[in-house]
């Protein structure tokens, strides 16, 4: 996997350039310091209420982590059409997702998370 780590404003075009550039990447969008309420809805997935989301973000076709610094990382599983709505995540230590992303399982991971919220685990 290629790993983008993104600190500053992207825009879509960068977002959609990057993403033709690679089979498999990440992204990660460092989140330290914002405001983002979260509640436990179960099956080990939480809801996130991010009050200013970078609307970029929502432009990412490939699997999105929100560095929330010692907390660790959410990994978005689903979201949402507009900017000011439910996120769905998993809340994963860092130690996991380098464990995920290295053993080459983390597209799989990322379809079973999705399943839980088709099916209405959230």
């Amino acid at each position: 996997y290629a790993i983008e780590f993104q600190h500053s404003p992207i825009s879509v075009d960068e977002i959609q350039q990057r993403e033709s550039g690679y089979a498999n990447m990440v992204w990660v969008f460092d989140c330290i310091g914002k405001d983002m309420p979260s509640r436990d809805v179960g099956d080990g997935i939480i809801r996130i209420w991010w009050k200013r989301p970078r609307t970029s973000v929502l432009w990412c076709n490939q699997p999105v982590l929100l560095d929330i610094g010692d907390a660790g990382v959410y990994h978005i599983i689903s979201m949402p059409e507009y900017g000011n709505d439910y996120w769905y995540a998993k809340h994963c230590h860092k130690n996991e997702i380098i464990g995920t992303l290295t053993s080459g399982t983390f597209s799989q991971a990322t379809r079973v998370l999705e399943k839980l919220i088709t099916e209405g685990a959230a």
